[in-house]
């Protein structure tokens, strides 16, 4: 050992990355942002005052899948593992499967038991869903399944995860977020200019900017170089979490959907979201991130797609029976919407998840075994 002379001390410990791996803390988060939503939703069907909170989940979800389909591109030193082409088909067999029995369920109860109770069925609205532009239109964007208008959105964010990817190789996670944040900025006040929906439901370019976040998150939470390290180890990282959450719970926020600049507070979510997700990596605290790794809440979250994806129709389904049959208003509609209406909603989610995801997962993963391609994280 070698000795330590008067006014030497060593440097700090570093502490290394952990190694990339199915984290599942992940999972356990999603799984709360999905029954946030629900909730949201329960609370928007018994006619209480609107808020804009579950808004905020659904921008943590954009934040959280910037976050996991950078993890295989951390393992694969940066780049996109197998091409872009393989990155596009797996995730067409992720998404797409599920989302169009969805739409299929949603049509037909639209049609059916629903008929009169949200947006009618439109020839429009059936093709722009078909081809996932949907959301470009204030007309078509809610219409049959309201949720449905985020699936669009992350679907044209995947489709430039390629050069998303080939930025950050380039000029490094750091100036590409702000070059990211700073283009979907620019795109936005585009946007406004033309007839293409700019609603809190529309196309949403700032997400990008939150999806970038969620990568940057990734970089800093495991990549291994010093700098990133340094920067984990010292950053404030629950004071930026205190300080962005007090700012998004403020009371002033409440004109975030009813302004055209309702936009701008997405891009505090994404800095919330990134500082919370390096936050539990770091376990910082450690109760949260065992919380978030309890076993129940982490497989709740490995279906949690499908429960985005069926809640809102279930919802309204029992919406319909407790004010039609029971009489049931205000307070206690919600009572029912949320004691009976969540448990029925993870239900019915985990038999949808049974039925049209998980085959194509594992039909996903039998392909990238077969093709020596990793399989990639679980998102």
């Amino acid at each position: 050992m070698g000795t330590i002379t008067a006014g030497h001390y060593p440097p700090p410990a570093i502490p290394p990355a952990p190694p990339v791996t199915h984290l599942r803390y992940l999972d356990g988060l999603r799984a709360a942002a999905a029954l946030f939503v629900v909730l949201h939703h329960a609370w928007l069907e018994a006619g209480l005052a609107y808020n804009v909170f579950g808004h905020y989940a659904v921008g943590l979800f954009i934040v959280l899948s910037g976050f996991c389909l950078m993890l295989p591109v951390i393992r694969g030193g940066g780049t996109l593992p197998g091409g872009s082409l393989h990155f596009f088909r797996k995730r067409a067999r992720r998404i797409l499967p599920p989302y169009y029995a969805a739409l299929a369920l949603s049509v037909v109860l639209a049609g059916t038991v629903l008929y009169g109770h949200g947006e009618p069925i439109s020839r429009a609205g059936l093709v722009t869903h078909a081809f996932l532009v949907h959301n470009l239109s204030a007309g078509t964007a809610l219409q049959f399944n309201g949720p449905l208008w985020s699936v669009a959105v992350e679907c044209h964010i995947y489709l430039l995860f390629p050069l998303l990817v080939w930025v950050f190789r380039r000029v490094g996670p750091v100036a590409a977020t702000a070059a990211i944040v700073a283009f979907s900025f620019l795109l936005a006040r585009l946007l406004f200019r033309l007839p293409v929906n700019t609603d809190m439901h529309g196309a949403s370019p700032q997400f990008l900017g939150l999806f970038a976040f969620g990568m940057l998150a990734a970089r800093v939470s495991l990549a291994p170089t010093a700098r990133l390290a340094r920067f984990r180890a010292t950053f404030p990282w629950k004071a930026a979490v205190t300080g962005s959450t007090v700012l998004l719970l403020l009371p002033a926020w409440q004109w975030y959907g009813q302004y055209q600049f309702h936009y701008l507070v997405d891009y505090l979510v994404g800095g919330w979201g990134f500082a919370v997700l390096v936050c539990i990596h770091c376990r910082r605290p450690a109760w949260l991130y065992d919380l978030l790794s309890w076993r129940p809440l982490v497989l709740v979250g490995t279906f949690a797609y499908s429960i985005y994806l069926v809640h809102l129709p279930v919802l309204q389904l029992l919406r319909v029976y407790g004010s039609g049959t029971l009489g049931l208003q205000g307070p206690g509609l919600l009572a029912l919407l949320a004691g009976a209406g969540v448990p029925l909603v993870i239900g019915v989610g985990y038999l949808f998840y049974r039925c049209f995801e998980r085959p194509f997962q594992r039909q996903g993963a039998k392909t990238a075994y077969q093709r020596k391609i990793p399989a990639g994280a679980v998102v």
